[in-house]
Formats: structure tokens, sequence, C-alpha cells
């Protein structure tokens, strides 16, 4: 006997009744595609006295209160600072100038698209990382896996006087303490603020300032 058309629509509404959720359950309704996400969002273990903290392409660095810098992810420009290009998913400690030690007397931080730059006590800069660009600003376009001091406009002594710092995707600049601001790397868009050039691998002053 075929079913009458209220038994149809009984058996019908059954199919599509959802099971009552627990009141206890706090599980999201896209708990299943959250398991990815929850797996890259778990604290990094044993890293704590965090001062600052900044993230480029695929790699993250921070400013420890002591001074010190730690920086982990993609490592294939040296961008890390710890004198190899391996990546790591832990914090690896950015060595000091040359690679000996540790970097220390660091006060402001700035990564890049893939290199950092840091501000020291002395009013210094040191970058490491990426320089196809010249973005480190040592004169050169070559990679550095630990930091170099950044030179002078013209590519003389070293840039001091510096007061605050960014790093940009293929360029960093620096604000000096009498008000100016001096940038290097690529200037494909006019990011340098310095004319009608390719790049610099040394500072070059912005023009044009109020």
């Amino acid at each position: 006997m075929r079913p009458t058309h209220q038994r149809r629509r009984q058996l019908l509404g059954q199919r599509r009744k959802r099971p009552a959720r627990r009141r206890n359950d706090k599980r999201s309704p896209h708990a299943g595609c959250g398991q990815e996400h929850r797996r890259y969002s778990r604290p990094l273990e044993h890293l704590s006295s965090v001062a600052a903290l900044s993230v480029g392409y695929q790699h993250s660095c921070a400013l420890l209160t002591g001074g010190t810098v730690i920086c982990w992810g993609s490592n294939s420009n040296g961008q890390l600072g710890d004198g190899t290009t391996t990546s790591s998913p832990t914090p690896l400690a950015v060595k000091g100038v040359g690679g000996t030690g540790e970097l220390s007397n660091v006060t402001a931080l700035s990564a890049g698209y893939q290199h950092a730059c840091v501000l020291l006590t002395g009013a210094t800069v040191k970058c490491w990382g990426s320089n196809a660009a010249g973005q480190l600003g040592d004169g050169t376009t070559s990679d550095r896996s630990t930091p170099v001091a950044v030179k002078g406009v013209g590519g003389t002594g070293e840039l001091s006087s510096v007061t605050a710092l960014g790093a940009g995707r293929l360029y960093s600049c620096a604000r000096l303490s009498g008000g100016t601001i001096d940038c290097w790397g690529s200037n494909a868009n006019g990011e340098l603020g310095a004319g009608e050039i390719d790049y610099s691998s040394t500072p070059v002053e912005v023009v044009g300032l109020p």
C-alpha cells in the first residue's frame, strides 16, 4: 500500500531533521573547516618577553625586552639573520654583525618583504636578508644572512642620528633626528622620493618634504 500524502510529509520531515546539538557542544558550525586554521594558530612555545613584532612576506621577527631579536619562517634569502639560508618553524636568534654572537642593543624593528632592519641604541641601522635592489643599504646588491651596517648618504661612513625606520617590499627608509628622511633600495615606483633613479644601494635623501 502506498503511504498517504500526510504520511509522506511526515517521512520527508524526518529525513530532513538534523540531530539537536548538545548544550555543552561549543563547536562552530564550521568546525571541520577550522582544523587547518587552528593548526597554525597555536602560540609559539617558550616565547616570552616580546617588546615588538614585525612580519614580512613569509617570515616574522620579534624584538625582545633585552634588546635582542629572534626570527622564524622562510629563510631563502637569509631573512632570519642566523647566518644560514635554512628555513625554521621555530624562532632563531639573529646574529651580530659579522656572524658573531647575538645582535643586541636593538630598540626598533621592521621586517620587509624578504629582509629586515633594526635601529640600535646608538641611532644606527643594521639590515639583513634579500638585497637584490640594495634594500640593505650596504652599498651592494648581495644577500646577507647576518646583519650589515647601513652606510651613510653617498656611501660614506655609517648612517647615524636615526630616530625611526621602516622596511618595505624592496626598499627601506629612516627618519633622522633633524626631521629629514633617507631611503635606499628599489625606486621602480618612486618609493625613494629622490627623483629619476632606478635604485640606490646606499641612502638618498627624500626631496621636497615640507
